[in-house]
């Protein structure tokens, strides 16, 4: 962790206070972006491959900012954040909740994917993240 310039110990800090604060907790897929989301006509969205977690609503929104169509792609820290913003106004979220949401989920997959360019790209994009106020706030 230490070469990560203390990044998973930041995210590891605003997990904490996010498990604190959540005020609901429902039934999460857990893996929620668009290549889990499948058109099934008349019957709507079908959303697959659930991960079947419980806990704060915000959380499932955190994943599906970082996916591109690209396969193993990540989108660069600015998309991220601007997505977030979108997102948060759209979906009615709270912003600090889903860039800390966010964060937590960037140190994760840095780690799982250290040494891998997907692992370096949520590395920055963790960084970039764990930079804006609203986060540093929670």
């Amino acid at each position: 962790a230490a070469h990560a310039g203390g990044i998973y110990a930041d995210a590891v800090a605003v997990l904490d206070r996010l498990l604190v604060t959540t005020q609901t907790q429902v039934p999460l897929h857990g893996d929620l972006h668009h290549g889990n989301l499948l058109d099934a006509g008349v019957r709507g969205w079908l959303a697959i491959d659930p991960k079947g977690l419980e806990g704060d609503p915000v959380f499932d929104y955190a994943i599906m900012l970082f996916v591109t169509e690209v396969q193993d792609g990540i989108a660069a820290p600015h998309q991220v954040i601007d997505r977030a913003q979108r997102v948060a106004t759209m979906a009615q979220l709270p912003l600090e909740r889903l860039l800390g949401w966010s964060l937590c989920v960037a140190a994760q997959y840095a780690g799982w994917f250290h040494g891998a360019p997907m692992g370096a790209g949520m590395l920055d994009a963790a960084r970039v993240i764990s930079e804006q106020s609203s986060v540093r706030g929670l």
